[in-house]
């Protein structure tokens, strides 16, 4: 049986995504190419020029191993629809287990090019569930 998400298929899931990417960075592209040889004009909103990175992570858990514990396995993209370079990428991934107990893990992308985008991928093996979360962090420079 494939995996689904909300009726839709894993691959079609992940097609369409890299579709809407494309997609939104040739609009983009086009937007700032158009902003950026206007002569002596308004050269737009500056904050748009920065660089601006989103991800869509999911992670599926399987049947526990009695030498592993639990394994999960963490999928996704990363883009950076901005123009400029996103610097010192991370994705820090965190299990909430409930009771104050978490468990944090951090996958380094490194720098990320305007308009690129990158593949997420992990499988970590841990004892217990938890309620699955991310954070993508960089820096400008």
């Amino acid at each position: 049986m494939s995996e689904q998400f909300v009726g839709v298929s894993k691959k079609a899931f992940i097609i369409g995504l890299v579709a809407v990417f494309v997609a939104s960075m040739l609009l983009n592209y086009a937007i700032s190419s158009i902003v950026i040889v206007q002569p002596n004009g308004d050269k737009g909103d500056q904050s748009s020029m920065n660089a601006d990175v989103s991800g869509l992570i999911t992670v599926t858990s399987f049947e526990p191993s009695a030498e592993f514990g639990n394994k999960f396995e963490v999928e996704g993209f990363i883009i950076n629809f901005g123009m400029e370079t996103a610097y010192n990428v991370q994705v820090k991934l965190t299990w909430d287990q409930g009771d104050g107990k978490y468990i944090n893990r951090t996958i380094t992308m490194g720098n990320l090019s305007s308009h690129t985008i990158k593949r997420v991928s992990g499988t970590y093996w841990f004892e217990g569930e938890g309620t699955f979360s991310y954070k993508i962090t960089w820096t400008p420079y």
